[in-house]
């Protein structure tokens, strides 16, 4: 099956990784998303920018449960170039939360998962 794109994923894990200071460049970026059947890692580095835009709904008066989303799906993302060695990836979740990144290496993987006696993936 080819993989078309990233929608309706969720977001598992966002992860900032902070290597040695001194060093170019020592900022990573690590999103794991996760569908009822695949689990995908991206890797940015050489990072030049991040921007994460997250606001919790609030429940005003109404005392009904309300089932808290957090991000909720992943919607829709763009790439886009920024200078000759710099991209952009903007991902929008139906939340109305945001991540941005200016990085200029990338690298997606699949994770391999396993399936629980429940049906859920595991890694």
């Amino acid at each position: 099956m080819k993989e078309e794109g990233f929608h309706d994923y969720n977001l598992k894990n966002f992860q900032v990784i902070h290597g040695r200071s001194g060093y170019k460049d020592p900022v990573a970026v690590s999103i794991v998303i996760t569908d009822t059947e695949h689990t995908w890692n991206i890797l940015y580095n050489k990072i030049k920018k991040v921007a994460i835009n997250y606001e919790q709904e609030t429940e005003g008066f109404e005392r009904k449960r309300k089932e808290y989303r957090g991000f909720d799906d992943y919607g829709y993302d763009e790439f886009f170039q920024i200078d000759e060695k710099t991209l952009s990836h903007e991902i929008l979740f139906a939340s109305g939360a945001t991540i941005l990144v200016h990085f200029q290496k990338i690298s997606i993987t699949k994770i391999k998962t396993t399936i629980n006696e429940r049906g859920e993936n595991i890694k």
